[in-house]
């Protein structure tokens, strides 16, 4: 069974919020990237949000994704913030150093 892990997208103030949910890890990781860059078009806005708040827990696959998003980003002149973290993720986030690659906010409605 897949598991989906981008329920939804928008575009809000110019910034393309993406919606993950569940668990990111090596299994899905793949189809996580595949489906956060579909999502993100051509990374058309400035600035796209990684909403977590509904990510329940990431592995170091996960964290692969990101920055290989975050170097797709890049190289279309867009930004990735990471929004919502659970306090596990952010956890994660913050011992790996992402804090210091990464804007992580509390809320998309931060940006």
């Amino acid at each position: 069974m897949k598991t989906k892990t981008v329920s939804n997208y928008e575009v809000v103030d110019g910034a393309r919020i993406i919606r993950l949910t569940g668990i990111i890890n090596a299994q899905n990781s793949s189809s996580v990237q595949e489906s956060v860059i579909e999502a993100a078009g051509e990374w058309e806005e400035s600035i796209t949000v990684l909403d977590l708040a509904a990510v329940d827990y990431v592995s170091s696959a996960a964290l692969r994704v990101f920055m290989e998003l975050w170097k797709c980003a890049q190289s279309a002149g867009s930004e990735i913030v990471l929004a919502a973290p659970s306090s596990g993720v952010r956890e994660v986030l913050e011992l790996t150093g992402f804090q210091n690659v990464f804007r992580i906010v509390a809320s998309p409605a931060e940006i």
